[in-house]
């Protein structure tokens, strides 16, 4: 988690294909990959993006490198708003093609990924995430068990963002953190930094108590929009607290996704601040949380998009993300499921 360390490269001609190679293989370098990985990298880019021209007339590939500790690698995302599968099972054989060519690449992808999943709806478009381990061999592939993930992105021709996110796990609950610096540019990646600190040395606290401490630590900064979810998974119960334009949504997953909005007050931390206030919601089993910043436009129902909330998280943001942001703000869209539930 932290102020975007993410990049998104257009890849719309054959010229780009090697520049998204390229620039993913610089990440894995700086950070030491084992070489086996480094190559499986290279060709799951190339793969990809071949895809994205050749089928869907173009698309993006975001990326990032990730470290927690226990696990780290190169997190990739290839989004296309083409025409979408009808059978994706089908399409992940070998031999299998839409377009008549070997139809080698999607399958290839998924056996050099450590981790691989798949959205698509047809007429819609495709996404793809695809993770490979610094060091680890490959694992068995699948969505696996995981409880977070995000997009977090600059305004086009920024290079810091003022919009960022975290996420941690304890025994039975875990706490979410969406920051919106005012603005955007280095000013509002200040905000955003300092928010972030903040929350790590509120973790144990409240969530009023963890805006309460952030509203502290921005003053003499820009100020943001900041909002906090504590999930309390055996008490089945979302504490949330939120100050500005933060949207934060509980989703029920079902044949009719139900979806229960959370409040968040008017204010900025650090410059006006009305009132702080803690708000209860019940948290379904499973269940499925999304917040993000004014980047990304509220009218979206995950109704339209059947099946995505069993997909991996981070697949869930790059979706919304995809189909909703907006082009003159940064963003961020952080998605949240409870472990055990894929």
């Amino acid at each position: 988690m932290g102020v975007s360390s993410m990049q998104i490269v257009p890849i719309n001609e054959d010229s780009q294909v090697g520049d998204a190679r390229r620039k993913a293989a610089a990440v894995c370098r700086t950070n030491n990959f084992d070489p086996d990985n480094l190559a499986r990298v290279e060709l799951i880019v190339t793969e990809a993006a071949k895809n994205l021209i050749k089928h869907a007339g173009g698309g993006d590939m975001i990326y990032h490198f990730f470290d927690h500790g226990s696990s780290a690698g190169l997190n990739m995302l290839f989004l296309d708003q083409g025409p979408g599968m009808f059978k994706v099972a089908e399409s992940m054989c070998n031999g299998y093609s839409g377009s008549g060519s070997s139809g080698t690449g999607l399958g290839a992808i998924r056996r050099l990924s450590s981790i691989f999943d798949i959205f698509s709806i047809p007429g819609r478009g495709t996404a793809i995430l695809s993770i490979v381990y610094k060091n680890k061999a490959r694992q068995k592939v699948g969505p696996g068990t995981y409880s977070s993930g995000a997009i977090c992105l600059p305004l086009k021709g920024e290079k810091s963002g003022g919009d960022t996110w975290g996420h941690r796990s304890f025994k039975g609950r875990t706490v979410t953190l969406v920051v919106d610096g005012l603005g955007h540019g280095i000013f509002a990646a200040d905000a955003a930094h300092q928010a972030l600190k903040a929350f790590e040395q509120s973790l144990h606290s409240s969530p009023a108590e963890v805006l309460e401490h952030i509203h502290g630590s921005l003053i003499g900064t820009r100020g943001a929009a900041v909002a906090v979810a504590e999930v309390l998974h055996e008490d089945n119960l979302v504490r949330y607290c939120g100050v500005g334009n933060i949207t934060g949504r509980i989703i029920t997953p079902g044949n009719d996704e139900k979806m229960q909005s959370m409040i968040s007050l008017n204010g900025t931390l650090g410059l006006d601040l009305h009132q702080i206030r803690e708000f209860e919601y019940e948290w379904p089993c499973p269940g499925l949380l999304v917040m993000h910043s004014d980047g990304l436009s509220a009218r979206w129902s995950m109704n339209d998009y059947p099946g995505l909330p069993d997909r991996h998280p981070a697949l869930i943001s790059a979706v919304l993300f995809r189909d909703h942001r907006r082009l003159n703000d940064d963003t961020v869209v952080v998605t949240v499921k409870e472990e055990n539930h894929s």
